[in-house]
């Protein structure tokens, strides 16, 4: 129960913007937590995730990616053989922080695995898909493979907008209409 308080004072810490915080909350419910679960456990592998995004919004971008995988590789063999939604969030997230490390290719590899297991997830649009298709656009366009990255673009752009049709000023669809602009191809 200790164990849940303290994540929940890192997730308030997170709310209120002080990431400092964040992280030594999330640190001591991961203490605590894998002092109470042996192996692999869904709390461990949540408050791993929670590490590694302290990290993340802290700018420790290899910090980040050390809890990411950690988390990744126990989601992974919580739920092997399935598609499971924390373990495409967990691709997801060690994606973006080889992008943030400025390893395109290890990036979009990760985003890609993510991308086909939220596609098995989600029949039809879905945020988690659209974010995704926006995440490989990204990869390709740090790889200067700016075709492939209009491509994903659209893909996300379009599915953005049939699922926020009534607005069209939504800030997710109007960043990636920017985006797909300073491409340079056409």
């Amino acid at each position: 129960e200790v164990a849940k308080v303290l994540n929940n004072v890192g997730a308030a810490y997170h709310k209120l913007g002080n990431y400092a915080q964040y992280l030594e909350y999330f640190k001591q419910s991961l203490t605590m937590y894998q002092a109470l679960h042996e192996g692999n456990h869904a709390e461990v592998a949540k408050v791993l995730n929670n590490v590694g995004a302290a990290y993340h919004k802290l700018g420790n971008h290899a910090q980040s990616l050390e809890y990411f995988k950690q988390s990744l590789t126990m989601y992974q063999a919580l739920h092997e053989g399935v598609n499971h939604a924390e373990v495409a969030r967990n691709l997801r997230n060690v994606g973006l922080a080889y992008e943030r490390l400025g390893n395109y290719a290890q990036s979009l590899a990760y985003y890609q695995q993510a991308l086909t297991m939220q596609k098995a997830l989600h029949a039809g649009n879905h945020a988690e898909v659209a974010q995704v298709l926006n995440d490989v656009g990204d990869a390709h366009k740090g790889l200067g493979q700016h075709e492939q990255s209009l491509a994903y673009y659209q893909q996300s752009l379009r599915m953005q907008k049939e699922l926020f049709p009534d607005n069209p000023d939504h800030p997710l669809t109007k960043n990636l209409a920017s985006q797909i602009a300073l491409l340079p191809v056409r």
